[in-house]
C-alpha cells in the first residue's frame, strides 16, 4: 500500500468511524439487554416479569463519551424498587413500624405475590427476633422481622461482562476494514 492509499483509507475511516462506533455500541447494548433478561429469568425468581421487562440497553453519549448503558427498574409507568437490591444485595429495614411484614401461605396468591387488602382477625404471636401474625386456628399469614438481608444476585453486571468480547470483535472489524 502506498502512502497515498494509506492516507485515503485513513481519511475514509475518520469520516465513517463515529457512525460505525455508534452502531457497534448500540448492537452491543442490545446484546447486553438480551443477556440481562436471560439472567433475570434464570438467576431470579420471576413472578410478574416486570423487572425483566424493565431492562433496557442503549448506546448513549455521556459527557462527550460514547457509552453502553444497561438499566433496569424504570419501565414506562413506574419504578421497580427491588431492581437494585437484587443486583447489589443489601439489608431491608421497615420504613415505619418495628417489623417488616412478610406474607406467607394464605397471604400469597398462586403466583407467590401478596394478596391485597387487610386480613381481619389476625393476632400477634411473639417469636425471638420478631413474630407472626396468625388467625384463630393458628394459620400463619405473615412473618414479622426487624430486617431482612438479601444476597446479591447480579443480572446486569454479568451481562456486560458477557458482551465485552463481542464489542472488542466489532471494534477490531471496524478498524481492520477501515485500514486494511
Amino acid at each position: 500500500m502506498t502512502p497515498g492509499e494509506l492516507a485515503a483509507r485513513l481519511d475514509l475511516l475518520a469520516r465513517t468511524l463515529p457512525a460505525e462506533l455508534r452502531r457497534a455500541a448500540i448492537m452491543t447494548a442490545l446484546d447486553a439487554e438480551a443477556e440481562a433478561k436471560q439472567n433475570a429469568t434464570t438467576v431470579l425468581n420471576v413472578r410478574t416479569g416486570r423487572l425483566r421487562g424493565s431492562i433496557q440497553g442503549t448506546g448513549e453519549e455521556i459527557a462527550g463519551q460514547l457509552s453502553i448503558v444497561l438499566r433496569a427498574g424504570t419501565p414506562d409507568g413506574g419504578r421497580i424498587p427491588y431492581a437494585r437490591i437484587h443486583e447489589e444485595g443489601g439489608t431491608i429495614r421497615p420504613k415505619t413500624g418495628r417489623y417488616l411484614k412478610i406474607p406467607v401461605g394464605p397471604a400469597l396468591t398462586g403466583a407467590g405475590v401478596a394478596r391485597g387488602g387487610r386480613t381481619p382477625g389476625l393476632h400477634f404471636v411473639p417469636r425471638p427476633g420478631g413474630g407472626l401474625l396468625a388467625d384463630a386456628s393458628g394459620r400463619v399469614f405473615f412473618v414479622l422481622k426487624p430486617s431482612v438481608t438479601i444476597p446479591a444476585r447480579p443480572y446486569l453486571g454479568p451481562a456486560i461482562k458477557a458482551v465485552q468480547p463481542r464489542l472488542i470483535d466489532r471494534l477490531t472489524r471496524i478498524i481492520v476494514a477501515g485500514v486494511a
